[in-house]
C-alpha cells in the first residue's frame, strides 16, 4: 500500500543486500525493522573489527549487523518515519498534502494527519482517482 511521496509502506520500506565474506548466513530474506541512521554504527562496526568504535558516541541509530549477517532479531523495536510539524501543506506530484507524522512500534503504525496516496502517488494516479482520495 502506499508508493513514492506517501508514508504507507509501500512509501516507506526499501531494499538493501550486503555481500561479503563475513556473513554467517546468506541467502535468506531479512523483514526486522531497520532505519537509515543503524547503517553508520553498523558499518563502522564491521570496518572496525567489532571494537566498539561507536559504543561511547550518542547515536540515533543502532548496530544491526547480528540481524544482517546471523539472521538475528532486530535491535530496533520502533521507527519515527517524518515529523515536520512546520510543514502545512506542500504539492506532490499535483496532490496537496498537510502535515503528516507516523511512528511505527513494531507491528503497529500511528499516522497522523495526511500519511499520503494509498496507492502508487506519482505513477499512474488518474485524475478521476485523485479527486475521490482528496473528498
Amino acid at each position: 500500500r502506499g508508493g513514492k511521496h506517501s508514508l504507507w509502506e509501500g512509501g516507506a520500506r526499501s531494499n538493501a543486500f550486503v555481500y561479503g565474506a563475513g556473513l554467517a548466513a546468506s541467502g535468506y530474506r531479512q523483514f526486522g525493522l531497520m532505519h537509515a541512521t543503524d547503517w553508520l554504527p553498523t558499518l563502522v562496526h564491521v570496518a572496525s573489527d567489532g571494537r566498539g568504535v561507536v559504543d561511547d558516541l550518542r547515536l540515533d541509530g543502532v548496530n544491526q549487523w547480528d540481524m544482517i549477517s546471523r539472521k538475528g532479531m532486530s535491535l530496533r523495536q520502533e521507527i519515527l518515519h517524518n515529523i515536520d510539524p512546520l510543514v502545512t501543506e506542500k504539492i506532490l506530484c499535483g496532490i496537496h498534502h498537510g502535515n503528516h507524522s507516523v511512528l511505527r512500534m513494531g507491528d503497529y503504525k500511528l499516522l497522523v494527519g495526511d500519511p499520503g496516496p494509498p496507492n502508487s502517488g506519482c505513477n499512474g494516479m488518474s485524475e478521476t482517482e485523485r479527486g475521490r482520495y482528496h473528498q
